[in-house]
């Protein structure tokens, strides 16, 4: 991702610039899905979603520095914002493989015990050999016989996920509320060329709604259910989009200053209800799934998360002719999606195996409670 980008700002040529684009695009899809899984298998089920969150508020920050640099730069040549975006990348990069470890219970399902140990060794705070004898003892009887068996079938997992009914139902819903939230969460500030407002205060202030919407979620999370913030912070951005599209048409017809400032405030809370839907939604994925087809799982949310991504700019275009496309349609498709929450279980105060067997035979025994007990 990085280094495509950096050779972008010594590019001359149409299509060779089009094609590292790509190829950065393409390296930075999977990115986020990655970190995320990553991060929260390393740690205990307790810590698992406060630490992905964190992930999310370092991406708040870089997000802040986006509008900053780009003031600063706003009078030099676009190569230079490529520069100071991508050098940071590659240095991240380079600390991340050196620092970074392999999740020891992936690389134990991929029949990787050695490299499994040593990973776990160098995440204890202890390194002596009867301490890893006993982690490869607890590694080992977490992992079920069927995921060693698969192990080396790329497709495995997202076969795993298609073969349990349960576990598609959950990824289906997730995805349709994954699209909801990104169309707003993507949309929204492309939109904001249509706001009769300060461009880049307008951006400086919508990525600072982030900070406050990853700190709100990490300090409720564990104490709400994960299913109600979703639901909840859909329809609050929904609902406030469609105002504000309602408002726009006032302010194109020539209303005064106070509309403009009505019309701000209510794009502001959509987006940033729409971030903390967004925080809640990831966190919640996370949960749901077992560690076989978190990382799959993840990322086909993403995947429906970045498709809203296509979608949104159409929109944005639509809205300049009437805001009704762009903010008036958002509001309704994240209301929409985020209703498919419903057929999603809680999670708060619930213990979700990480193996599919374990988790088959705990939905079968929650839908014939008779032959399960």
């Amino acid at each position: 991702m990085s280094i495509p980008a950096f050779l972008i700002s010594f590019c001359s040529n149409l299509w060779l610039y089009s094609a590292l684009k790509f190829v950065s695009g393409f390296g930075r899809a999977g990115i986020g899905a990655c970190v995320l899984v990553l991060s929260s298998e390393i740690v205990g089920k307790r810590w698992r979603g406060q630490v992905g969150l964190s992930g999310l508020l370092l991406s708040t920050i870089g997000f802040l520095s986006l509008p900053a640099i780009a003031f600063l730069t706003r009078g030099s040549s676009w190569r230079v914002l490529y520069l100071w975006t991508s050098v940071p990348a590659i240095i991240y990069a380079i600390i991340v493989h050196f620092f970074v470890y392999e999740s020891p219970r992936w690389l134990i399902m991929q029949g990787r015990e050695q490299e499994a140990i040593a990973a776990l060794v160098k995440l204890s705070p202890t390194h002596d050999d009867e301490g890893s004898i006993d982690l490869k003892k607890i590694l080992i009887a977490t992992v079920t016989p069927s995921s060693l068996a698969t192990k080396n079938n790329l497709l495995s997992s997202i076969k795993l996920l298609l073969e349990y009914r349960w576990a598609l139902k959950r990824l289906l819903a997730t995805m349709v509320v994954g699209f909801g939230v990104g169309i707003m969460y993507y949309g929204m500030p492309l939109n904001l060329e249509n706001l009769s407002f300060d461009l880049y205060l307008s951006v400086a202030l919508n990525a600072l709604m982030e900070l406050p919407a990853a700190l709100f979620v990490l300090a409720f999370i564990g104490r709400w259910s994960k299913k109600s913030f979703v639901l909840v912070s859909a329809i609050v951005s929904g609902g406030c989009s469609v105002m504000c599209a309602a408002v726009a048409t006032i302010v194109d017809g020539g209303g005064n200053g106070w509309w403009k400032g009505l019309q701000v405030g209510l794009e502001l809370v959509s987006f940033l209800s729409a971030c903390v839907a967004l925080g809640a939604l990831t966190i919640y994925v996370l949960e749901l799934f077992p560690t076989k087809v978190r990382n799959s799982a993840t990322s086909l949310v993403r995947q429906a998360q970045v498709l809203s991504g296509v979608v949104s700019p159409l929109l944005v275009g639509c809205g300049k002719y009437n805001p009704f496309w762009s903010y008036g349609v958002f509001g309704l498709l994240i209301s929409f999606c985020g209703l498919f929450v419903i057929f999603l279980p809680h999670t708060n105060d619930v213990i979700f195996s990480d193996s599919l067997e374990e988790q088959e035979n705990n939905e079968k025994a929650v839908s014939n409670p008779v032959n399960g007990a």
